[in-house]
Formats: C-alpha cells, structure tokens, sequence
C-alpha cells in the first residue's frame, strides 16, 4: 500500500510540475514582447512593399538605405512608444536599434559626401551588424529580429 502511495504522490508531483513549467513558459512573454512583435510585424510588412529587390551597385545599395531608414526609424519610434513596462533587455536592445541606425546615417552620409569606399565600408558594417536582432530575439521579440 505504501509503494502505491508514493507512485500517486509521484504522479501528482509530476503533473503539478508541468502545470508550473507549462505557466512560467506563458508567462515568459511580457505583455510589451507582444506589442514590440505587432509593431515589428506591420513595419516589416511595409518594408517588403517598399523594399523588393537586392542592389548590386553602391548608387542601388544607397538608394535602398534611403529607402530603409524610415522603415528603421519608424519600427523603433514605434518600439519606443510602447506604453507597457519594459522586459529586462529590452532597453538594451532599443539602443541597439538606435546604434544600427547611426550607422545607417554614417553610410549615407559618406556616400552623399563622395567617399564611395567609407560608404562600402560603413554600409557592410550596417549590414551585417545583427546585434540588435539577436538583443530583441533574446527577449522573444522574434518580429523584431
């Protein structure tokens, strides 16, 4: 009888904790993740009308970073303006945001200024700098990374 106990002690112990996991995984997702991830969803969907194809040239790169920056800056203006408490991280990953969009300016602003190789230089490192990505991802922003 006392083996039987502790099977059905064992079972409720283990149902109470998948109850519990199974809550703090919901949980897990902040009511102002949910926002960031509508708000990122719909500034992606007026990127990709915006932004349809790949440039091959500095002049097609920089017009499609003309393009671009409002879609950045409106994503994080719109992040910004998000009236909920911020998730730890979160902070974190708006500046970085700030900082892709920097360096999307000092692109621009060498290609306006002639010097064609700092604006291959600072363009790539716009590129490829996905930090602000993985910063949202890490707080389950996946529509914002």
């Amino acid at each position: 009888m006392q083996v039987a106990s502790k099977k059905a002690a064992a079972a409720v112990a283990a149902a109470v904790i998948a109850a519990l996991a199974g809550t703090a995984g919901a949980a897990a997702i902040s009511p102002w993740v949910t926002k960031a991830n509508a708000v990122c969803a719909a500034w992606h969907k007026k990127g990709e009308a915006i932004l349809t194809s790949q440039p091959r040239t500095a002049a097609g790169w920089y017009a499609f970073m003309v393009k671009a920056r409002p879609i950045e800056v409106g994503m994080l203006n719109g992040l910004q303006a998000i009236p909920l408490t911020r998730p730890v991280g979160a902070g974190h990953a708006l500046a970085l945001a700030a900082a892709d969009i920097h360096e999307l300016d000092v692109a621009l602003a060498a290609y306006r200024s002639g010097h064609k190789a700092a604006f291959t230089a600072d363009a790539g490192a716009w590129i490829a700098d996905q930090r602000a990505s993985r910063a949202f991802a890490a707080i389950g922003a996946k529509n914002c990374a």
